[in-house]
C-alpha cells in the first residue's frame, strides 16, 4: 500500500503533531504546515390616531476530525475506520466496501458524527447540486420542512435573470449566470435569520456567492461555490474569516481526501488553498458518495465542505437521499450552536371573511362601559381602550393561517419520489444499464407528475377568478409574477462590518434619519419668529376650534378609513374601529374630547412602525424597483 502512496507520512509522524505539538496548543493545522513541505499536505396601529378634522394617521481538544488537513494517504486504500475526527465528539464510519455502498431507504442516510438526540437546536444546512432548480421546487420545499432547513445553498440553478424563483418562509439571493446556459448559484435562507449578501468577482470562472447570517450575536460567513470543470477554481477570490466561516459547494475536483482514488491538479489547488486559508474538510472519504454519473456508471464526491476550525468542531454531516431526480444527492450539515431561533412579533392574521361582528359591537359596548374616564391620565384610557378592542376581536374573530402549505404535494408524487430512492440505491449498488434506465425511467415519470399537477393548479386559479369581484386577488397574482409581493424577512442592517437587527436596527436607521433631518437653526432666526409671532394683534378665539367634537364627525372620520392596511404598534385594525358599536363610539369620542380640550396627543397615538423599504439595483447601478 506504501508503495503505492509514495507521498504518505511516517506514522510516528502524525503521532508527534497530533500528542507534542497539540499540547502546546498549537492547533493542527499549523502543526502539520510546520513539520511537512507544503507539497506533502494535504488539505482536507396602533389605534389610529383618528384626526376629527377628517384625517386618519396611520404605524466552537478532542482528536482530529477527519479531513483537518490530513496526511495525503492515511486514508489511500480501504483503511478500516474514519480518521480521528476533531468534533463531534464520536464517530462513525468502518471499512470502505465499496465506491458506490448502498443505503436502504428506511434507515440508509448515513451520518458523519454524532448522532445522539440534539437536546437543542441546531442551524442546519443544505448544500445541493440541483442540476436547474426551476421545476424542482415541490420536492425541495418539501425536504426543506422535512428537514427543518435553516440555509440551503444551491449549485447549478439554471435561473434566468428574469425568472422568479421564491419559497414561502425563506429569503432568496441568487447569483445567475450570464451569457451561458445552465449554472448560476442560489442561497435560500429563513426570514427569521438575519442576513446580509455579499458578491464575489471571480471574473467570470467559478460561480461564487456568500451571505453573513447573525445567530445568537455570533456572525456566521458562508460561501456557495460551483466550479465548472472547464472554468477555472478561482479560490483566491474569497475573502474567508480567520473564524466561523463555512465554504460549501461542487468543486469538480479529485483528491483521495475526500474518497477518490487519486488526485488530479484541481484537486491539488484546492488542497492547497485549504492549507493557506487553515480550514477543515469536513467531508470523510469513508462518507457514501454524493454524486453517481449515469453516462458512466460511477459514484463520487465533487461536494465538498470546508470550515474554519471553531465550525468544523460543532458540525455534523450528512448525506441525504436524493431529491427531485438530480444526480447529486443533497448534504446536510448541522452546527450545534445553541441556536435559538429568533421569534418575531407576528401581528396575527384576522379572519375577517369568518368575523362575528355582531358579538364584537356587542362585547364592545359591553367592555366600554368599564373604562373610568374620572381618570385623569389619558394615555392610561386610550391604552385601556386599545385593550378592550383587542379582547373583543379576540374573542369573535378568527385567527391563524395554513402552516407549511403545499400547493400540490401528493400521494402519488410521495409513492414516485420513493420509487426514485429505490432505484438510485440499486443503481448505486448494482451498476448495470437496466437499473440506470429504471432509474431514469422513474425520474422522468415523477418530473411529469410534478409538470402536470403544476399545469393544473394555475388553470384552476386562473379559471376561478371573477375580475368583476376578484380584482385583489388577481392584483396580487400578478405582483407575485412580478416578484413584487413582500416578503416577511427580519430587516437587517450593516454597519462597520456588523449585523444589527430589532431594535439595535431601528436606533440605527432613527439615528441616520436624525442626522439627515436635523436643521441647524441659528440661535437668533428663533428670537425673531417668537417676535413676529408677539407683534399679531389679539384675536378672538373661534368657537369652532374650541367646541368639541360631535358623533357625526368621529363617524365622517371612520368612514374614511380603508381595509386589508396594517396595523400599528397597538394591533388596532380598520376593521375593529369600523365595527364599534354605539356605546364604543361614545367612548371614543370622549376620549377624543379629552385630548382635545386639554391640547394632549397621547403618547400611543405618536408611536409608529417604521419598515425602510429595500432598494433593488441591477449590476450597473441602476435601480429595477422600489
Amino acid at each position: 500500500m506504501e508503495g503505492n502512496h509514495p507521498r504518505r507520512a511516517d506514522q510516528a509522524l502524525e503521532t508527534q503533531a497530533m500528542k507534542g505539538n497539540w499540547s502546546r496548543g498549537e492547533p493542527p493545522i499549523n502543526v502539520y504546515k510546520r513539520l511537512q513541505p507544503k507539497s506533502e499536505v494535504q488539505d482536507d396601529s396602533a389605534l389610529r390616531c383618528i384626526t376629527l378634522s377628517h384625517n386618519v394617521m396611520e404605524t466552537t481538544e478532542s482528536t482530529l476530525q477527519c479531513g483537518a488537513i490530513p496526511l495525503r494517504t492515511l486514508q489511500g486504500g480501504k483503511v478500516p475506520g474514519p480518521m480521528p475526527r476533531m468534533g463531534p465528539p464520536s464517530a462513525s464510519g468502518g471499512p470502505l466496501t465499496s465506491s458506490c455502498q448502498a443505503r436502504s431507504r428506511g434507515t440508509g442516510e448515513i451520518t458523519t458524527g454524532s448522532t445522539d438526540p440534539p437536546t437543542h437546536r441546531n442551524i442546519n444546512i443544505l448544500q445541493w447540486n440541483a442540476e436547474g432548480i426551476y421545476n424542482k421546487k415541490i420536492p425541495l420545499t418539501e425536504r426543506l420542512q422535512q428537514e427543518n432547513i435553516d440555509i440551503a445553498c444551491i449549485q447549478e440553478s439554471h435561473l434566468k435573470e428574469n425568472q422568479r424563483f421564491t419559497i414561502r418562509g425563506y429569503q432568496t439571493f441568487r447569483s445567475d449566470r450570464e451569457g451561458r446556459t445552465k449554472g448560476g448559484v442560489a442561497i435560500l435562507v429563513r426570514n427569521s435569520i438575519p442576513t446580509q449578501e455579499f458578491a464575489v468577482n471571480t471574473s467570470n470562472q467559478a460561480e461564487i456567492h456568500g451571505v453573513t447570517i447573525k445567530a445568537d450575536n455570533q456572525h456566521i460567513q458562508i460561501f456557495n461555490v460551483y466550479s465548472p470543470s472547464d472554468r477555472d477554481l478561482a479560490l483566491d477570490t474569497m475573502q474567508t474569516q480567520d473564524s466561523k466561516c463555512l465554504i460549501v459547494g461542487d468543486f469538480n475536483s479529485h483528491s483521495e481526501a475526500w474518497g477518490y482514488k487519486e488526485a488530479d491538479r484541481r484537486g491539488e489547488e484546492v488542497e492547497d488553498w485549504q492549507v493557506d486559508n487553515g480550514l477543515i474538510l469536513l467531508n470523510d472519504p469513508d462518507d457514501p458518495p454524493s454524486f453517481f454519473s449515469r453516462r458512466w456508471l460511477s459514484c463520487t464526491s465533487p461536494d465538498l465542505a470546508f470550515a474554519t476550525n471553531d465550525i468544523s468542531r460543532i458540525a455534523t454531516r450528512t448525506v441525504l437521499n436524493q431529491l427531485g431526480g438530480s444526480d447529486h444527492r443533497p448534504i446536510k450539515i448541522s452546527l450545534d450552536l445553541n441556536f435559538k431561533p429568533q421569534t418575531t412579533n407576528a401581528l396575527p392574521r384576522w379572519n375577517y371573511k369568518k368575523a362575528n361582528w355582531e358579538k364584537y359591537t356587542a362585547l364592545m359596548d359591553e367592555y366600554s362601559l368599564k373604562i373610568n374616564n374620572k381618570r385623569q391620565n389619558l394615555n392610561k384610557k386610550i391604552k385601556a381602550f386599545n385593550e378592550v378592542i383587542l379582547k373583543a376581536a379576540q374573542k369573535s374573530i378568527p385567527r391563524g393561517a395554513r402552516k407549511n402549505y403545499k400547493p400540490y404535494w401528493t400521494e402519488e408524487l410521495q409513492q414516485q419520489e420513493d420509487a426514485i430512492n429505490e432505484a438510485r440505491e440499486r443503481v448505486e449498488e448494482d451498476p448495470t444499464v437496466e437499473n440506470n434506465i429504471t432509474l431514469k425511467a422513474a425520474t422522468a415519470l415523477h418530473k411529469r407528475t410534478l409538470i402536470q399537477g403544476a399545469r393544473k393548479a394555475w388553470h384552476e386559479k386562473t379559471e376561478n377568478l371573477n375580475l368583476d369581484k376578484d380584482g385583489k386577488k388577481l392584483w396580487n397574482l400578478t405582483k407575485a409574477l412580478n416578484d413584487e409581493s413582500y416578503q416577511s424577512s427580519t430587516i437587517t442592517l450593516e454597519q462597520d462590518g456588523k449585523l444589527y437587527t430589532g431594535k439595535q436596527a431601528a436606533d440605527i436607521f432613527a439615528n441616520q434619519f436624525a442626522e439627515t433631518s436635523d436643521l441647524d437653526i441659528p440661535a437668533g432666526k428663533g428670537r425673531e419668529i417668537r417676535d413676529a409671532q408677539n407683534s399679531f394683534p389679539e384675536q378672538h378665539e373661534e368657537k369652532l376650534m374650541s367646541s368639541p367634537f360631535v358623533l357625526r364627525e368621529l363617524e365622517d372620520a371612520l368612514a374614511t378609513l380603508k381595509l386589508r392596511k396594517a396595523p400599528g404598534p397597538d394591533k388596532i385594525t380598520n376593521e375593529m374601529l369600523l365595527h364599534l358599536g354605539p356605546g364604543s363610539k361614545k367612548k371614543l369620542l370622549q376620549l377624543f374630547n379629552d385630548g382635545w380640550r386639554s391640547g394632549t396627543v397621547p403618547q400611543v397615538w405618536k408611536e409608529a412602525t417604521m419598515i425602510p423599504n429595500r432598494q433593488l439595483f441591477d449590476k450597473t447601478g441602476q435601480q429595477k424597483t422600489k
